[in-house]
C-alpha cells in the first residue's frame, strides 16, 4: 500500500466532512465546489483502489483478504452512491450527508492501511 497517497485521500476526505458539516451548519445545499471535491476525491480512490489492485495481483496480499476488499469496494461505491442520491434534493442535509459519508469513507481508507 502506498502510504502518503492513502494519508492523502483520508485527510482530505476528512477536510470535505468537516467542509459539509460546514455548509449544513450555516444552512447551505452542497454548491459546485463541494460537489467537484467530492469528484476529485472519487477519482483519488479510483487510483488508491488501482494501486492497491496491482499489488494484489502482484502478490502482495493483506492477512485478511476478505475484510481488506470489503472496505476497498465500500471506499470506492459509497461517495458516488451518496452523490446521487442527495442530488435529487438540495437541502442544508444533503451537505450534512455527504459530509457524514466523506468521514466515514476517510476512516475506511486508513482502516485499509491498518489492514495492509
Amino acid at each position: 500500500m502506498f502510504t502518503p497517497l492513502t494519508l492523502v485521500v483520508a485527510f482530505g476526505l476528512f477536510a470535505i466532512a468537516l467542509w459539509g458539516l460546514g455548509l449544513a451548519v450555516v444552512g447551505s445545499p452542497p454548491n459546485r465546489p463541494f460537489i467537484l471535491a467530492i469528484l476529485i476525491a472519487e477519482a483519488e480512490l479510483l487510483v488508491h483502489a488501482a494501486i492497491a489492485g496491482a499489488a494484489i495481483i502482484g502478490g502482495h496480499r493483506p492477512d485478511r483478504m476478505g475484510e481488506y476488499l470489503g472496505y476497498l469496494l465500500t471506499s470506492v461505491m459509497l461517495l458516488p452512491f451518496v452523490l446521487q442520491l442527495t442530488r435529487a434534493g438540495s437541502t442544508r442535509w444533503d451537505s450534512a450527508t455527504m459530509g457524514a459519508v466523506a468521514l466515514a469513507v476517510g476512516v475506511a481508507v486508513l482502516r485499509l492501511l491498518g489492514l495492509w
